[in-house]
């Protein structure tokens, strides 16, 4: 009988190992993923770049294209937001 019991403690170990083992190997594969991902994205980018410099330069004007709408929008949007508690006060007076 102690036989069995061991066995079966061995068993559920092995169980549980086989579980861990497999949550391990999930998360790896998904971490290799996303590298893949990351290492596809950067040769892309290498190419490109290295074909026609002109899309850095238009990527260069994109970005700070882009840097200035923020900028503007985040004015009219404090703007607008004091103007509406301005609006709130006189509308309460």
């Amino acid at each position: 009988m102690k036989d069995s019991g061991t066995y079966r403690q061995n068993q559920e170990e092995s169980v549980h190992l086989l579980e861990n083992l497999d949550k391990d190997l999930e998360k790896m594969l998904e971490d290799v993923e996303k590298i893949s991902v990351q290492v596809t994205c950067i040769a892309y980018d290498m190419v490109v770049l290295r074909t026609d410099p002109e899309v850095a330069e238009s990527l260069g004007k994109l970005k700070d294209s882009f840097l200035k709408c923020t900028a503007v929008l985040e004015s009219n949007w404090q703007d607008a937001i004091l103007e509406s508690k301005e609006n709130d006060v006189a509308d309460t007076m």
